[in-house]
């Protein structure tokens, strides 16, 4: 079978399966028995983590809008637009299998990148601030 991102889900179906096939030993008389190794566990997430990277980068931000509180300034109001993810990067996971529990994912030290527009608004003095996110 060959390896690549064309056939990631192939692969993430057969780690589900053989997370299904763990439980399934629990049972009197098994009709599936499978064995997953770290080294099958750490393919498995390496495949899963650049999907997700790529999933993650796709996602959009919905607009933000408020108010604030600022004494002795008095009230203002902030509002963020057009957001979206400019790069998202997963360095440190790892995929585990707990006992008695079944699969464990981990994931450190998540980057993200976040780019848009803002204005903010000061009502006391009606001063108007446009400015760009990065």
């Amino acid at each position: 079978m060959a390896r690549g991102p064309d056939n990631t889900l192939q692969w993430a179906t057969l780690v589900v399966l053989a997370a299904v096939g763990t439980a399934v030993t629990a049972a009197t008389n098994p009709g599936v028995v499978a064995r997953i190794t770290q080294k099958g566990l750490d393919y498995a997430c390496q495949q899963g983590v650049a999907v997700l990277q790529k999933e993650l980068e796709k996602m959009k931000i919905p607009d933000m809008s408020g108010s604030v509180k600022m004494k002795p300034f008095g009230k203002g109001h902030y509002n963020f637009y057009s957001m979206d993810v400019r790069g998202f990067q997963l360095p440190s996971s790892q995929m585990k299998l707990l006992p008695d529990e079944g699969l464990g994912l981990s994931i450190r030290n998540a980057n993200v990148k976040i780019g848009g527009k803002w204005k903010a608004r000061k009502s006391f003095m009606c001063v108007s601030r446009l400015g760009v996110v990065d």
